[in-house]
C-alpha cells in the first residue's frame, strides 16, 4: 500500500513526480543537517533550576513528559493531505532558516535560531529571529510559517497572536538557547506568521537549486528573489499593528488607573498595564532592527503584495476596526 505515514517531510517530496516539488526536496535535504544541528536539544534542559518567575519545571519527569507530548503531535498528522502540508511547512521552514539569514532579509544583525519541536506543536513557533549588537539590549521574533492559504488555518493562527497581543503576554518559548542567551524560557516574544504561496516556494527551490550548484548570478538572484520583499512585508505589517494597538491599549489602561484602589486590584488592572507596556518595548526593538531594511526597500520601486500578504492586511485592518 502506498503510505504517507511514517516518512520525513523530504521522503514525501521525492515521492512526487514533479520536477518543482524535487527541487523543493533537494534544498530541503540539502539544509537539513545544519537545521537540526542549530535546533536546541531538550534533553540538555534537563537539571536546570526552576527560579524566577513563571519559570517552568526543566526537571527529568517535565522535560521527558513534553518529549512524549512531541511523539503523540507527531503521530497525530492522521492522513495523506495533513502530512503533505506539515511537510511543505518543514521544508519552507528549512529553506528559510538557510536564506533569510544568509540574505539579511531581515537586517545584517539577524540570526535564525530553530525551535524545537515542542515548541513549534504546542506553542506554533518554527523558529527565532535574534537580533543581538553590542552595547545593546537583544531583540526577538518568533515565527510561524505556513505555505497554506486556507482562510479557516490562517484566521486561527492570526487569531492566537492577536489574542497574545490584547493580554499583553506575546509568544513564549519553553526551550531557548543561543549564543548571547542562556538556556531557559523566552517570554514576551512577538509573534508573526510568515506566508509563503506554494508556487513562489517551488520558484525560490528552483533558484537555490542554481545557488548550490554555484551558476553565475544566482546567489544575486536568490538575496533578490521576490518572496525577500513579502517576507519582509508581512513582519513589519503585522509589528507595526501590534505597536500602535498596544499603544491604544496602554493609553485605555493608563486611563483607568484613576479608579479606586480597589478596581485596580481587579484583573487587568495595573499588573496587566505593565505587561502590555514590557510587549511594546519588545515590539519596538524589533520594528528598530528592522528600519534600516525599510529605508533601504522604500528606494526600490513599487512592489506587488502577495496573496497572503494581502489577507495578512485585511485581518488586521478588521481588527483594528473592532477594536
Amino acid at each position: 500500500m502506498n503510505s504517507t505515514y511514517g516518512r520525513s517531510p523530504e521522503a514525501i517530496f521525492a515521492a512526487r513526480e514533479d520536477p518543482a516539488r524535487r527541487d523543493i526536496n533537494l534544498v530541503a535535504k540539502r539544509i537539513a543537517g545544519e537545521l537540526e544541528t542549530a535546533r536546541p536539544k531538550m534533553e540538555k534542559f534537563i537539571g536546570l533550576k526552576k527560579g524566577g518567575y513563571e519559570r517552568p519545571s526543566y526537571s527529568r519527569d517535565a522535560v521527558n513528559n513534553d518529549l512524549r507530548k512531541v511523539a503523540t503531535q507527531t503521530a497525530q498528522f492522521k492522513d495523506a493531505h495533513e502530512k503533505e502540508v506539515h511537510a511543505e511547512a518543514e521544508a519552507l521552514e528549512k529553506i528559510l532558516f538557510y536564506f533569510l539569514e544568509q540574505n539579511n532579509w531581515l537586517g545584517e544583525n539577524a540570526r535564525t535560531i530553530p525551535t524545537t519541536r515542542y515548541d513549534d506543536y504546542m506553542n506554533g513557533i518554527d523558529s527565532i529571529i535574534e537580533w543581538n549588537r553590542a552595547g545593546k539590549s537583544a531583540a526577538y521574533l518568533a515565527i510561524d510559517f505556513t505555505v497554506t492559504e486556507t482562510p479557516q488555518i490562517v484566521e486561527k493562527k492570526i487569531e492566537r497572536a492577536l489574542q497574545e497581543l490584547e493580554k499583553g503576554t506575546l509568544a513564549r518559548i519553553k526551550y531557548f538557547e543561543s549564543e548571547s542567551a542562556p538556556r531557559g524560557p523566552l517570554k514576551v516574544v512577538p509573534r508573526v506568521l510568515i506566508g509563503v504561496r506554494r508556487n513562489a516556494l517551488k520558484d525560490y527551490a528552483s533558484s537555490a537549486i542554481d545557488f548550490f550548484e554555484k551558476k553565475t548570478g544566482s546567489a544575486k538572484k536568490i538575496a533578490e528573489h521576490p518572496i525577500s520583499r513579502d517576507i519582509f512585508d508581512q513582519v513589519y505589517l503585522q509589528l507595526d499593528f501590534y505597536a500602535k494597538r498596544l499603544r491604544e491599549i496602554i493609553k485605555e489602561k493608563d486611563a483607568s488607573s484613576k479608579k479606586t484602589l480597589e478596581s485596580k486590584k481587579e484583573e487587568g488592572g495595573p499588573a496587566r498595564a505593565d505587561a502590555h507596556k514590557r510587549a511594546l518595548l519588545n515590539v519596538l526593538r524589533a520594528l528598530q532592527e528592522l528600519e534600516p531594511v525599510r529605508r533601504k526597500l522604500s528606494e526600490k520601486a513599487t512592489f506587488e503584495p502577495s496573496r497572503f500578504t494581502e489577507i495578512l492586511s485585511s485581518r488586521l485592518v478588521k481588527s483594528s476596526v473592532a477594536a
